[in-house]
């Protein structure tokens, strides 16, 4: 269950930056959806390849979860690596939802199942760890105060997006703790995505 994960936990060791999701004590839940689990580390490998940051190892799935290792890189390009689970991990969830939606519409109901299975593991283990939004609200903080006075124009209006994106995290983490936050995220992604099919 996504209360014991830490999902993307940042080591530094030899200039090497370690994200895993690792699962203390293996349940029903872990092993029902551990697609997430492969999905979070593509995430995190995709982020990699976008910044150009060099991947020394990759796990997609063992007995506890999964990690992506890469070499250290500058701090927006390191914010984007720890948040692409969460940021690509909840965009798939969405079309996944809304394809199985339509699918129960129309009758089909073994995608409807494949796309539900795969929609709810990847938003279960999309959400960012603790860990996680301390590391996200550092290197934000860093982006701003190491960049010269030139890119400050430029990323003035990107930060405010980011700030947002970080207290809407920390806030549902304070409301709604694991492992009822995992939950209820799920749902409320899978509701948005029945509102958008249905035009409401």
């Amino acid at each position: 269950m996504p209360d014991d994960i830490e999902e993307t936990k940042v080591e530094n060791k030899e200039e090497t930056h370690v994200h895993e999701a690792l699962e203390a004590k293996p349940g029903i839940f872990w092993y029902v959806f551990q697609v997430g689990i492969v999905l979070h580390e593509l995430a995190h490998y995709l982020g990699c390849l976008l910044v150009g940051a060099k991947v020394v190892k990759i796990v997609l799935l063992d007995k506890h979860g999964g990690l992506v290792a890469h070499n250290k890189v500058p701090p927006f390009e390191s914010w984007i690596i720890a948040l692409m689970p969460f940021l690509i991990g909840n965009l798939i969830a969405f079309f996944l939802f809304t394809d199985a939606i339509r699918a129960f519409n129309a009758s089909n109901l073994i995608y409807f199942a494949i796309a539900l299975w795969i929609g709810i593991s990847t938003s279960l283990y999309a959400e960012p760890s603790d860990h996680d939004l301390k590391q996200a609200w550092q290197l934000a903080n860093q982006i701003w105060s190491k960049s010269k006075a030139v890119e400050k124009v430029f990323i003035v209006a990107l930060l405010p997006i980011v700030y947002l994106t970080l207290f809407v995290m920390e806030l549902k983490k304070r409301v709604f703790p694991r492992p009822t936050g995992s939950l209820v995220w799920t749902v409320l992604s899978f509701l948005v995505a029945k509102a958008y099919v249905t035009g409401l």
